[in-house]
């Protein structure tokens, strides 16, 4: 159970292997990487990102990839977190997110700035953005987005005009191929 902010430090690499499940105590509780989150599941044993206790979308933070951190969340759930930075942020090239689920969040489920990871055979399922995408959402990168599913996400326009949301599933601002 995770009670409160993790940091890994540039240079420090955290394994987690498969079938762990990791628990989050509360909705500003993140886990933030400067350095190495390798998240190494299996089809039959994946490692599961939750709240503890209730879930509700945004009952946790989110994982939060730094520039400069590196990663894999591979045969992941991540599911009830997130905030307006969505439930998993990355901000460095070097991340993959494959194979996984990122479902239920509040906030977008993967928000990309500036960067260009991979998100790979992801299923994206029932995020709510607040203003732009939902289910992912890229302001300045070039990510390689492929062979996912995005499904009932969608976007809630807070106080802002209806009209200005967009992107249920997937928002790309910087319209850059993707």
């Amino acid at each position: 159970r995770v009670t409160c902010d993790v940091s890994i430090a540039s240079g420090v690499t955290l394994t987690i292997t498969e079938g762990v499940i990791v628990q989050f105590e509360d909705y500003w509780v993140d886990l933030i990487i400067s350095g190495t989150l390798q998240a190494l599941g299996t089809e039959y044993a994946p490692i599961h990102f939750q709240p503890w206790g209730y879930p509700t979308p945004g009952s946790w933070g989110r994982i939060a990839y730094r520039p400069g951190s590196s990663g894999v969340l591979g045969h992941a759930i991540l599911e009830y977190g997130g905030n307006y930075e969505g439930m998993v942020y990355i901000a460095s090239d070097a991340v993959q997110v494959v194979d996984s689920v990122v479902q239920y969040g509040k906030g977008t489920g993967i928000y990309i700035h500036n960067a260009s990871p991979l998100i790979s055979g992801t299923q994206i399922v029932a995020n709510t953005g607040y203003i732009w995408g939902g289910g992912l959402y890229n302001d300045i990168g070039s990510p390689l987005i492929q062979n996912n599913s995005f499904i009932s996400n969608t976007v809630w326009p807070g106080g802002e005009s209806f009209e200005d949301s967009r992107g249920g599933g997937l928002c790309n601002v910087s319209g850059s191929p993707i």
